[in-house]
């Protein structure tokens, strides 16, 4: 996934977010998991999501099912201008029956009586066994964090709930969108078998604020990003 905040150039932002998608990219311990003679990793053609501020101040969600780079010239049709914020969700399904539109992030919900949506990556399974628990991990792990979320000491809370995770979560990496706030978190299992791929990243170019779950070349040089660190919740004012 890939936030952009400031003064945004969506083909920009969707292109990397392409071929994020299709592991053109990847230096994470999934990098060369890719077919023979395919460069890079691991894909995430499993559905996309979009979400982006229109000139009347309005978030806007675009979705699919498929592939972002099969859709890429039609949703980028819809982007004329500069926004000043953009997120983009590529998905790689943790469970294989949980493909295409219905499982695409992100989900939506309301924070305080405002609009809001929320970007998962990574898989939270032992969530989905509380009695009158969904079967998608993503959405429990929004109900999960939903009162933190709507907390006077909201980050406070946010670390609290994520510490008490089932001990077989891989990753609990969220972006949640509200009209006046961007809430990142990198939160993934100390000991996982992949860390770097569950590591989040930020920069700055040029007044565009980026944040990302990997080091995406197309937007900067590896040079460029910062890890965002493990066990950290970080709120942007929008």
């Amino acid at each position: 996934m890939i936030a952009a905040f400031g003064p945004v150039q969506p083909w920009l932002v969707l292109r990397a977010a392409a071929l994020m998608s299709d592991g053109v990219t990847a230096s994470h311990e999934y990098a060369h998991l890719g077919p023979s003679g395919l460069p890079g990793g691991i894909r995430h053609h499993d559905g996309w999501g979009i979400v982006y501020r229109d000139l009347g101040g309005g978030l806007v969600c675009l979705r699919g099912g498929e592939p972002l780079g099969n859709a890429l010239e039609l949703v980028q049709l819809r982007f004329l201008n500069v926004t000043d914020l953009m997120v983009v969700h590529v998905r790689n399904a943790s469970v294989p029956a949980q493909r295409g539109l219905a499982y695409a992030h992100p989900l939506e919900d309301q924070v305080k009586g405002a609009q809001a949506f929320f970007f998962h990556n990574g898989y939270v399974p032992g969530l989905c066994s509380a009695p009158g628990a969904a079967d998608w991990d993503s959405r429990n792990l929004l109900h999960w964090l939903r009162d933190a979320f709507e907390s006077d000491t909201r980050g406070t809370e946010i670390e609290r709930r994520l510490e008490q995770l089932p001990a077989d979560s891989t990753a609990a990496n969220f972006i949640l969108v509200e009209p006046k706030r961007l809430t990142v978190c990198n939160w993934f299992a100390d000991r996982g078998v992949a860390p770097h791929y569950y590591t989040m990243h930020t920069c700055t170019i040029h007044q565009t604020t980026f944040v990302a779950s990997d080091v995406v070349s197309d937007i900067a040089p590896a040079n460029a990003w910062v890890p965002l660190g493990n066990h950290r919740v970080v709120e942007f004012a929008l």
